[in-house]
């Protein structure tokens, strides 16, 4: 199955989120801190899907954003990104996605 990254600083969300990835199967790397995630999908056999909080120690979802599609190469292969947030705000909305996230989900 697919290996994804989960990046979120609440223990709660994360924990669900890294449960229902695994029960289907998926290779889970689970993180609290944007620094972390960005080294994550830098290093070897990085995931190619990440899921993002918005707020984050370290280093945001959007900043890391921002660093893996100024840094992607045609030898790279693509890594999607979907931020997840409880920013709901028009303008947050099409900040995420002009910063390189491929989908943009608010959180309840």
């Amino acid at each position: 199955m697919a290996r994804i990254l989960i990046a979120e600083d609440d223990s709660t969300s994360l924990f669900i989120l890294k449960s229902l990835l695994e029960k289907w199967s998926h290779d889970v790397i689970a993180l609290g801190d944007g620094t972390e995630a960005l080294a994550a999908m830098r290093g070897k056999n990085p995931p190619l899907l990440a899921i993002l909080d918005w707020m984050l120690p370290g280093m945001s979802g959007p900043e890391i954003c921002r660093e893996l599609r100024e840094s992607a190469g045609d030898d790279k292969p693509y890594q999607y990104i979907i931020l997840l947030t409880v920013k709901g705000e028009k303008e947050s909305i099409v900040a995420g996605l002009d910063s390189g996230a491929d989908d943009y989900v608010i959180k309840p």
